[in-house]
């Protein structure tokens, strides 16, 4: 049987990255005692597959990995028992039953939601406070029909339309900026944008390299390290309509 598990990354978790958060996984699994399902041979392993990975220093609210389990109870047992061994920067939101021939999540991905911002203690002083400058800014680079960037691959670099990745990315109002939860991350004089990009193995654009093309595209500067990324959703492909992962099991 396969489960689907949502979870959120916060705090001092988002320094860790994607193979110790595996591994924080798999031992959380056995303190919780799911009766999760091992690979057959010499070295079994616990069948685990996770959704694209989460770059170090970012936060997340939708964070997905794919269990086979040999028997089950039911969703909120599963979900109350994995999120009292997971501590306080790690939430588990929601557990879903799979269908059998469902897409594992890591390749089921195919976007994403991100709020980009500025973290504190960054020098942001060469970046525009003006609300209205943003909106100008952003207006003119998304009308534009090419956005050419240099892209680095496995191969090495190329030039790379990007636009095409960008779906839709706007300023967002003052409810949405709650995005980043952890009170040290968030200069709240710079504005937050809202990027939903391609993400996963078909098309994929960093929300790093995006902030960094609109803002030589502005003629602003900003620090790289201090940007504050918040991942919101994780989505797969329903025919033609972006579904958020969890959407694709049922409780």
């Amino acid at each position: 049987m396969k489960i689907r598990i949502k979870f959120s990354k916060h705090g001092l978790m988002r320094y860790i990255g994607h193979l110790d958060t595996m591994r924080f996984f798999q031992k959380a699994i056995r303190r919780a005692q799911i009766d999760i399902a091992y690979s057959e041979g010499f070295s079994p392993h616990q069948i685990m597959s996770f959704a694209y990975p989460l770059g170090v220093g970012m936060e997340s609210d939708a964070e997905y990995f794919d269990i086979e389990v040999r028997t089950f109870t039911d969703a909120e047992d599963v979900r109350s028992r994995l999120d009292l061994v997971t501590g306080e920067d790690v939430s588990i939101l929601s557990v879903r039953m799979l269908p059998e021939r469902a897409e594992n999540c890591m390749s089921a991905v195919i976007g994403a939601d991100y709020m980009i911002g500025c973290k504190k203690g960054y020098d942001h002083t060469l970046l525009p406070k003006d609300r209205k400058l943003w909106e100008e800014a952003l207006s003119s680079f998304m009308a534009r029909e090419t956005v050419i960037v240099e892209k680095s691959t496995k191969k090495g670099t190329q030039m790379t339309d990007i636009r095409p990745f960008i779906i839709e990315c706007r300023l967002c109002d003052a409810v949405e900026t709650d995005a980043f939860s952890s009170e040290d991350i968030m200069d709240t004089e710079c504005p937050v944008l809202f990027l939903k990009a391609c993400a996963g193995s078909r098309a994929n654009l960093k929300p790093g390299l995006f902030m960094q093309t609109f803002l030589d595209y502005a003629g602003w500067e900003a620090e790289e390290l201090g940007i504050a990324v918040t991942r919101k959703e994780l989505y797969a492909l329903s025919g033609e309509t972006w579904i958020p992962l969890e959407d694709v099991g049922t409780e």
